[in-house]
């Protein structure tokens, strides 16, 4: 099995993770980047140690995960509905089939232990779940044997207040959309939100999956409704055009309804669900997609619907922000970015981060700056400090205080200076919503300008920078050794 670049990474990481005595891990990556790739290596590797587990929440995903497993070497059983095979080295198990009488008989259906436990889609493992039931039930058969539990999620956070990290608390290796974007692994996103004439509140939500999420049979009976199809099949037919394209809905009658819609349009569609064979899925997905090897030149438009009509959208702020300013560009190592707003935590911080080749900056106030640094090893993770200059003390030392030097995600990273800083903060410095910031930089700023980087200052002139622009350039000039060359504190 051929493995990309970040997927050894992750697993070198969780490795190494490992090896220091950690046992309840998880990995950050979004959806599409063959985490299930991931997680048979880790899998193979780990047989050395003992038994593996592999727990699932639908008997599809287990089925698939079979498949990846058996192509990386690993013997594999299943355990669901029909199926019953305990003894194999790596068991892949739907968290409802294992029992307490299943889990004792998978326990002893070989002499082997079960030495690791692979969750997928670990956001459900959460405290009070079945998954916390069976990782510490085979925990306390043997306290001197190291079980290691390794989750993998796209989305480790929660809007509730019950949280995967309570059970898996160290993340070993993440990246984001963002990242895989950047790093040209997935399809570049732009957000175009849809007017449509619902209503989110009259709809129920539940728990049942876990986490907080809509009544699938109430959403669907708000939107199967020929004239809401109709509003949404019109606003996203003249953003398709002739691109090959992706449509999710809420269940398969609604799928039906809009494809009908579309064809109704004169857009060939069909509907592709749990009912159509796995063949005839592969099938129609090549065909959709033409078939071609570099799926990164289509456009994949998922089309989220249910808007509330309270609920709107700014497109400017789902896209990215950048500059393409070769001379910035190679000043700072990366384009000026504020990040996908909806899915980056610079993009959704308050704080106005600019990116540079280790990491991000921010002022706090006049005199601190946040800085949020990347783990050089390619963990995705980051540390995080603060850094003040006296500005007006001549001769006087600059401080540098740690946040948090652990390498956590970044994510959490945000979120420790916005807590450690928030009693501080002076939002003339470190808001990014102020009118000013849009307007052009002023004389004082050029003449700074002028004595940090007099190439800069010509080109503020010439391109009619923003104070915005201005400010975080003589930002970086000012800190740069710091950003540069951290300390060893």
């Amino acid at each position: 099995m051929i493995l990309r670049d970040y997927q050894q990474l992750a697993i070198d990481h969780t490795t190494r993770r490992i090896e220091d005595g950690q046992t309840r891990l998880y990995i950050h990556l979004p959806t599409g980047v063959g985490k299930g790739v991931i997680l048979a290596a880790i899998a193979a590797q780990e047989l050395e140690a003992g038994r593996v587990l592999v727990l699932v929440h639908l008997q599809e995903i287990a089925l698939q995960l079979v498949e990846t497993l058996q192509q990386a070497g690993v013997e594999a059983g299943l355990l669901m509905q029909g199926r019953r095979e305990l003894a194999a080295p790596a068991v892949v198990a739907t968290v409802q089939s294992l029992t307490p009488a299943n889990l004792q008989a998978l326990i002893e259906a070989s002499e082997d232990p079960i030495a690791t436990i692979l969750i997928d889609e670990a956001h459900h493992a959460v405290p009070g779940s079945a998954y916390e039931r069976i990782v510490t039930g085979i925990e306390a058969i043997d306290e001197e044997l190291q079980v290691v539990t390794i989750g993998f999620s796209a989305t480790p956070y929660r809007s509730d207040k019950r949280s995967m990290l309570s059970l898996l608390p160290t993340c070993a290796f993440a990246r984001d959309i963002p990242d895989m974007v950047r790093a040209d692994w997935l399809a570049p996103l732009t957000w175009k939100p849809l007017r449509v004439n619902v209503d989110l509140a009259r709809v129920a939500t539940t728990r049942r999956s876990g986490e907080m999420d809509y009544v699938e049979e109430e959403l669907a009976n708000e939107l199967l409704h020929n004239a809401i199809t109709e509003e949404i099949v019109q606003q996203v037919a003249s953003m398709i055009e002739k691109r090959p394209t992706l449509v999710f809905a809420i269940t398969v009658e609604h799928a039906a309804q809009l494809a009908e819609a579309f064809r109704h349009l004169g857009l060939e569609a069909t509907t592709v669900s749990t009912n159509t064979g796995r063949r005839e899925q592969d099938c129609l997905v090549i065909d959709v997609m033409g078939n071609q090897p570099n799926t990164t030149s289509q456009v994949v438009l998922p089309l989220v619907v249910g808007v509330s009509k309270a609920e709107t959208g700014n497109e400017e702020e789902a896209e990215r922000s950048r500059t393409t300013d070769p001379i910035l560009k190679a000043l700072l190592g990366v384009d000026i970015e504020s990040g996908l707003s909806l899915l980056d935590p610079i993009g959704q911080s308050h704080y106005r981060w600019v990116a540079y080749r280790h990491g991000y900056f921010a002022r706090v106030t006049r005199d601190i700056t946040a800085i949020i640094e990347r783990d050089p090893e390619g963990s995705g993770l980051y540390r995080s400090r603060l850094y003040t200059r006296e500005y007006e003390q001549e001769g006087q030392e600059s401080e540098h205080r740690w946040i948090a030097q652990e390498y956590l995600p970044l994510k959490q990273q945000v979120a420790l200076v916005h807590e450690l800083t928030k009693a501080i903060a002076s939002e003339a410095f470190s808001g990014k919503d102020a009118a000013w910031l849009n307007e052009p930089a002023t004389p004082k700023q050029i003449a700074q300008l002028r004595w940090l980087h007099p190439k800069l200052a010509r080109q503020a002139v010439i391109k009619g920078w923003s104070k915005r622009t201005a400010s975080d350039v003589i930002t970086y000039c000012s800190i740069k050794e710091t950003l540069i060359h951290p300390p060893q504190m």
